[in-house]
């Protein structure tokens, strides 16, 4: 009777724990499965990828950047919740892309329009800095947009890895999809969104070839991915999501970051800002706004 009674307690404690952080949260809550990571019912480029179908990733968001009187595309970003999107700190301190001043949302092919929605607050890492050899650290940043979205089938968030009860992390023979409207092997950014498959990358394995490389290490708040020649994220792909599906969802293992600084798609894999370890830091910046 007391082990009934202690469940009990346990149940109401972690029910009314669940409906406060809802009410904290309100519409800034992240969700989980089943309401996100799946087709709705309602500067890296990806290289050797294929074209996306059209809201297989309503996720994807566009950056927009003012520069002069022109206004022109970047980087990419992931919705995560009805107002935040992520993507890298790179993407918003970068004087040859201008000032972001918006994003654009629901686009397949860039030649149609999305939605428009201008960025209200970016949120940058306190802890973000770049070395002597462009090595990029806590490359992570999240952007609150002016007005919530409402979700359709071509907008729709990722699932957050640690919102899920199931989340494994990655082991040698996973592989991820990245996506994005980066640049092709012919050297132009693609006006379609592409996906490609990626292996992941130890970080043992991946710290070996950077340091070998560039005399530097790769701390475990990164996650590394490809290595495999001509099947990549390259320019423009930089703040996009890094993916992978777990019983038919997409949750966002990490945001691209940096990789070879002197080609894309080489065997030096892609670095992502990895997700999971900044979970305290995206769920406080959210509830705080």
């Amino acid at each position: 009777m007391k082990y009934k009674l202690n469940k009990f307690r346990f149940l109401l404690l972690s029910h009314l724990f669940f409906l406060f952080n809802k009410v904290l949260c309100g519409d800034r809550e992240l969700p989980s499965p089943p309401d996100c990571g799946s087709i709705h019912s309602i500067t890296k480029r990806v290289i050797g990828g294929t074209y996306s179908r059209s809201n297989e990733f309503p996720w994807m968001v566009l950056l927009e950047y003012q520069k002069g009187v022109n206004m022109q595309n970047g980087c990419g970003g992931v919705l995560i919740n009805k107002q935040f999107v992520l993507t890298a700190v790179h993407c918003l301190n970068n004087k040859h892309l201008g000032q972001l001043i918006s994003v654009k949302l629901g686009v397949h092919n860039q030649l149609y329009n999305g939605t428009r929605m201008r960025v209200e607050r970016t949120i940058l890492h306190e802890d973000f800095h770049e070395n002597d050899n462009g090595i990029l650290f806590n490359d992570i940043a999240l952007l609150r947009l002016e007005n919530n979205i409402d979700y359709s089938s071509s907008i729709y968030p990722i699932c957050m890895p640690f919102m899920t009860d199931y989340y494994q992390a990655p082991e040698l023979g996973t592989n991820f999809t990245v996506a994005g409207w980066g640049e092709t092997q012919m050297y132009y950014s693609s006006k379609r969104l592409r996906k490609v498959i990626v292996p992941f990358v130890s970080r043992r394995a991946c710290k070996k070839l950077f340091y070998r490389k560039y005399g530097t290490f790769i701390p475990s708040t990164n996650i590394c991915a490809g290595g495999e020649e001509g099947r990549d994220s390259c320019y423009g792909d930089s703040g996009g999501p890094l993916m992978r599906k777990i019983r038919n969802y997409w949750l966002l293992e990490g945001i691209i970051s940096y990789g070879d600084t002197d080609q894309c798609a080489t065997e030096m894999p892609t670095v992502h800002a990895y997700v999971s370890k900044y979970k305290y830091w995206i769920v406080e910046h959210i509830r705080n706004g």
